[in-house]
This record gives C-alpha cells, structure tokens and sequence, in this order.
C-alpha cells in the first residue's frame, strides 16, 4: 500500500499567521466600538463572536493539514489540533448561548451574563462531554499498566499510566463536585463559575494536547519513507544483561533491516548507523549491539556506522548528524524507533537540524499505552515555556471575565 510522503518545507510553506492576528485585531477593534454604545448590541456582538470562532476553527483545521504536509515533528502540529478541539468546543457552546439569548430585548442587562457563559461554558460541557473518554482510558491504562507490571515488575516507570489515570480521574470528580455545591450572590456565583471554568479550561488545554498528540503520533506512523535514502539512523534503548538487543530494540533493528533490505532490491543499500552509547548497567554500548545484530542478518560492516557516545534520543540525533553531515550533500535520512516514540523522535530530528523521516516498529500492546504517556510528558515539560504562555493567556483571559461580571 502506498504511503503518504513528507515534504520538508516548514519553514517556506508554513500557513501565513497574519491570515488569524488581522481578523483578530479586526474583530477586537469592531468588539471595543459596540461595548463604547449604549444601548450595547450584545446580537450583534455575539453573532461577530460566533464568526470569529468559525473562522479560527478553520484557519486552525487547514495549519493542521499544512503542517501535516510539510513537517508534522512540530509542536505546532499538536497545537492546531489540540486548540482546534478547544475553539470547536467554544463554538457549539456559545452558538447554544446564542440562541438562549434571543428571548431578550436589546439592554436587557441579563444578557451580558449569558454572553460570558458563552466564553466559560464550553469548559464545564466539555468536561462533562470528556467523562466517558476519561473513564474508558483511565481503565484501559490501569489494564494495561497491570498487566506490564505482572510481566516486568513493578517500579516507577512502569506505573506512568497508573498516575496519570489516578490524575485526570481525581481532577475530573473535583470539577463536577465543586460546580454543583455553590451559593451566593449572583457576582459571587459568577466568579465561582469563572474560576471553576479556568481549571476546567487548564484540564481540556492539557486533554485536547494529549488527543492532539496521540493523533499526530498515529499519522507520523503511518508514514512510509520512500526507498531513496542515504543513511537509517537506529536510535538504541537499552540491552539484555548478555550484552544482546533488549525486545524494543530488536523491533527498532528489525524494522530498519527491513527498510534496507527492500531499498537495496530497488536501488543503493543505505548506510545504517547505530547510534547508542553505554549505560553504566550495559555490558558494551549500544551501538556494538546493533552492529552485531545486523552483522548476523547479513548486512557488511562497511554498510554500517557506530555512534556510541549518546546517552538520549536528543545525543542519537545529534552525534549521528555529525558523523554523516556534509556540506556539500543534501542528505536524504530516516530514522527507526518505537511506534509511540516517532513524533517526539521527529521533533528531536528537526531541532539537530536532520530532516528525518521516521519509521515505526511496532510494540506489545500492554506496553505502548505506558510509554505514551511517558512521551507526553516528555513533551509537555520539553515545551514548558509555550505551556506557561498557555496557562498565562488563560489567567489573563479569565481575569478579565471576572472584572466584567462586575461592570
């Protein structure tokens, strides 16, 4: 079956922003004018919301399928999605409000709350719409993470999945219970709304990256590099106490075997470089692993480079470039890892300036749900400058709800 192909143009090709910051502004412009009226126009002004949310959904939906075209080992890959879901949840939300409004006359003061139910909403919706998604992964990781427990043994790196079920369950229940037990005035009841619609906003920020990410990583994996490349660069994880591949990495050598094996039939053998150094608990490094490991499935040592200095997926990209980079030559390369491991792979390949395809290997399937959250993490604490600028456009946002329910 034919497979989609990547196209490296990110940098020349990425979709324009002033096609979202000018509406922005236009629309932020249009939004100050109606509020500087009186009797304020809130039709008017939710009606432009609702289009302005239309529109983003939109402009988020095609960057998504750009950067899918052109380099999907972006955070801006999982960005477009996970914030495409979060504006499409404030789309419906705020259309119903829309819609609740119109029994209204024009000044009614009432309406001013609605419309911000219209911006804080959607939050307590969609918390409530996620119950279902949350109860059936929480159970699927707990299953998963017992079963790689009893097979492994238990220690810290295989109960990711436990934690983080343990997380979004007990976040999820505090939410709802705390929604439900409130008095007060009405500007009292409002700020309680928007500060419990603040954490639930921060739960779905962090839920819709999560989805966006497990989205992206089954597309990258899906990809199949076309059998024209120059070097496969087999990223190690770890040995057996003999000093032979460990299962994860006998599926990462077997897979670039078979990537070689099929392009030498088509065309030139590439050059596989085992990348990979020595932990302190390794009988040899890595590197020597792999090398022996293809040797005994016949590939010639001259089609072979060692790398076995690094000790992270970052130093495999990074030492391995500096052995095959040259100057003068566009070098085509892929690289071979673990199925949930290929987008942040990808990202590592694309910040050592590789342009790098990636190829999957598959794993069991009591151990992928695991490692997926391991890579989520990864990558949220790789990126936690953008999550603090997320987190701290939320506060602002809500702050400056709660100080117009006071107006």
């Amino acid at each position: 079956m034919e497979r989609h192909q990547i196209r490296f143009y990110a940098r020349d090709k990425g979709i324009d922003r002033r096609l979202f910051t000018i509406p922005f502004a236009v629309v932020a412009v249009i939004m100050a004018v109606l509020f500087l009226l009186r009797p304020v126009n809130y039709f008017l002004a939710g009606a432009l919301i609702s289009l302005f949310l239309l529109y983003s959904l939109g402009y988020l939906i095609a960057a998504a399928v750009m950067q899918f075209e052109y380099d999907p080992y972006s955070y801006e890959t999982i960005f477009y999605i996970g914030t495409g879901l979060l504006v499409l949840a404030s789309l419906i939300s705020h259309i119903m409000v829309m819609m609740d409004i119109r029994q209204f006359e024009l000044g009614d003061p009432r309406i001013i709350g609605r419309i911000l139910s219209a911006f804080t909403g959607a939050t307590k919706l969609f918390v409530i719409a996620s119950v279902p998604f949350v109860a059936v992964y929480s159970c699927f990781l707990l299953i998963t993470n017992i079963v790689l427990i009893r097979k492994q043994g238990l220690k810290t790196s295989n109960m990711y999945g436990i934690f983080f079920a343990a997380v979004m369950i007990i976040w999820v229940t505090v939410l709802l219970l705390m929604d439900f037990y409130v008095s007060g005035s009405m500007e009292e009841v409002m700020v309680h709304d928007l500060i419990i619609n603040f954490f639930a906003s921060l739960f779905l920020y962090f839920e819709f990256m999560l989805i966006g990410l497990m989205i992206t990583n089954s597309v990258v994996t899906g990809y199949e590099p076309q059998k024209d490349k120059d070097f496969i660069l087999i990223l190690g994880c770890g040995l057996n106490r003999d000093g032979t591949p460990s299962p994860l990495l006998k599926g990462r050598i077997d897979r670039a075997l078979e990537f070689y094996n099929q392009q030498k039939r088509m065309a030139k053998a590439p050059m596989l470089v085992a990348s990979g150094g020595q932990g302190s608990n390794e009988a040899v490094p890595e590197s020597r692993a792999i090398r022996n490991y293809l040797v005994e499935h016949g590939v010639p040592e001259y089609h072979i480079i060692e790398e076995d200095d690094s000790t992270s997926t970052r130093e495999n990209m990074n030492f391995s470039w500096l052995l095959i980079d040259d100057p003068e030559v566009d070098e085509k390369v892929a690289f071979s890892t673990t199925n949930y491991h290929v987008f942040r792979s990808g990202m590592m390949a694309r910040q050592a300036g590789v342009k790098a395809e990636g190829m999957a290997a598959d794993t069991k399937w009591y151990y992928w749900p695991n490692a997926t959250v391991r890579e989520y993490i990864g990558f949220l604490t790789e990126n936690r400058a953008k999550q603090l600028m997320a987190v701290a456009g939320m506060i602002l946002i809500y702050s400056v709800l709660i100080v117009i329910s006071f107006i």
